[in-house]
């Protein structure tokens, strides 16, 4: 249920719309195709406010603010769900078809893990689907090459500053504040009653803490990341990311590092929309899906959904190609997105004309838990602020219990079952018991969720994750 709805739910237009009002992107001058198979028969995610916005399903209001244990606020009326919940034929054929590619690599309790047969089957260009755009470059960025175990930034002390400043921080909203200050984003009010047509409001631009332009200090985080050498003065012409044609031999770039084995070259891949539009421009950093141990910014589906994304919002989108279990343990992974948000915060700018007061995060399934963690960390680590968090059917809390309903209803699959769940699991963790316990892994279990970014959430009906979101 997860790749393949993807394609449909991000690729549609409610979905462009609420990033072009955030971002502020270009949009397509014209009418696109974008090659999704779209028919009547599959689910659309559809919102309010005046949007005209393909009308091709029976919504059905959820009521959610029982749900709610945070003060967060949410727009009225825009959560839907598709009125047709039967299980389509596609994906009652892919369910044994996965299983058995699962199988094949190896991912089982005792298997041997091998992701050469995934990969080539993800990474076939099939001769439709893909929408041009002006070009897609590679690069590579310099994370380090190993975070520090204990992480000072993952610490209870840490914390605990953190939330103290929070408190002081909520001592300074208004109570008749619709949305926190601290983000330049849309606020969308829980009550139905307002002065706009559309229930939407306006808050400030404020950030909700004062930012420097390193973040926190190389002793805070216990390593040096690749925008604290630009603030030590250690830059050079040959440490910037070099982009290279995809047309052109898939060869690493060479890079001067300050000691041998000190930094990783983390690739990514950039696209740039045909109508870019007047710089600078919004950008959306994605984070591919996969369990946090398969997939890459070059599988076909992503970028199928990269492409559109691109095209359809007017922004540039940069697909980050993070380290993977079981090579690499928690917390590499948001550690990994969280260097590559500084990096493109710090260097977008020159590189690729970003506007650094315009960046969003996405993903799905691990990437959309990445772009959820990440819209924290920077709030807690006084980094970037990102304007706006897409999460395709993300990965919240803890998957394996039956304390969800949706956990315990798809549990046997299709697709996606407990025991394939627990795997991946065991291979970002190794100790389950302890991982589950480390900070950023169960987000629907935080205390704080204030003064974080807006959000887009879409989720997959016959999915366990389903109720995450």
């Amino acid at each position: 249920p997860q790749f393949f709805k993807a394609r449909h739910l991000v690729g549609h237009e409610s979905c462009h719309n609420d990033l072009l009002n955030i971002l502020g992107g270009e949009p397509p001058s014209s009418p696109q195709e974008d090659g999704s198979g779209q028919d009547e028969s599959e689910e659309l995610i559809a919102n309010e406010g005046g949007h005209d916005v393909m009308k091709m399903m029976t919504r059905t209001p959820i009521t959610v603010q029982t749900q709610l244990q945070h003060s967060g606020t949410y727009r009225a009326g825009s959560y839907f769900s598709a009125g047709n919940s039967s299980l389509t034929a596609s994906l009652r054929l892919m369910d044994p078809v996965c299983r058995m590619m699962f199988r094949l690599s190896g991912m089982y309790n005792g298997g041997t893990f091998d992701r050469s047969t995934l990969n080539s089957a993800t990474k076939i260009k099939w001769p439709v689907g893909l929408e041009a755009v002006q070009s897609v470059d590679r690069g590579f960025i310099k994370v380090p090459m190993a975070y520090p175990d204990p992480h000072p930034l993952l610490s209870e002390s840490f914390f605990a500053s953190v939330e103290e400043r929070l408190s002081d921080l909520k001592a300074q909203v208004q109570p008749s504040d619709p949305f926190p200050p601290g983000r330049h984003s849309t606020a969308f009010s829980s009550s139905s009653s307002s002065s706009s047509p559309s229930g939407v409001s306006r808050a400030a631009s404020v950030r909700p803490f004062r930012r420097s332009s390193s973040g926190l200090s190389v002793a805070a985080k216990g390593y040096v990341s690749y925008a604290d050498l630009v603030g030590m003065g250690i830059q050079t012409p040959s440490l910037n990311p070099i982009t290279i044609s995809l047309n052109q031999p898939s060869s690493s770039p060479s890079f001067e590092a300050p000691a041998e084995g000190s930094f990783y070259d983390m690739p990514y891949l950039v696209f740039k929309p045909k109508n870019l539009g007047t710089a600078p421009y919004p950008c959306l950093i994605w984070y591919h899906g996969g369990g946090f141990c398969i997939g890459s910014p070059e599988d076909y589906l992503y970028e199928v959904i990269c492409r559109s994304l691109c095209n359809k919002i007017g922004c540039i989108v940069i697909s980050i190609d993070y380290r993977l279990a079981p090579e690499f343990k928690f917390p590499t992974q948001i550690e990994d997105a969280y260097s590559a948000l500084e990096w493109v915060y710090h260097f977008g700018p020159s590189l690729f004309n970003i506007d650094p007061s315009r960046i969003a995060v996405a993903g799905d399934s691990a990437g959309g838990s990445l772009s959820a963690c990440l819209s924290i960390m920077s709030r807690d680590r006084q980094g970037p602020p990102i304007v706006h968090q897409l999460l395709v059917y993300p990965c919240l809390t803890n998957p394996l219990t039956d304390d969800i309903p949706s956990q315990e209803k798809y549990k046997e699959g299709p697709v996606l079952k407990r025991e394939v769940m627990k795997w991946f699991m065991e291979q970002l963790f190794g100790d389950l018991e302890k991982g589950f316990a480390q900070p950023y892994v169960s987000i629907l279990k935080m205390k704080n969720l204030s003064f974080l970014p807006s959000a887009t959430i879409i989720n997959a009906l016959h999915d366990p994750l389903c109720d995450h979101g």
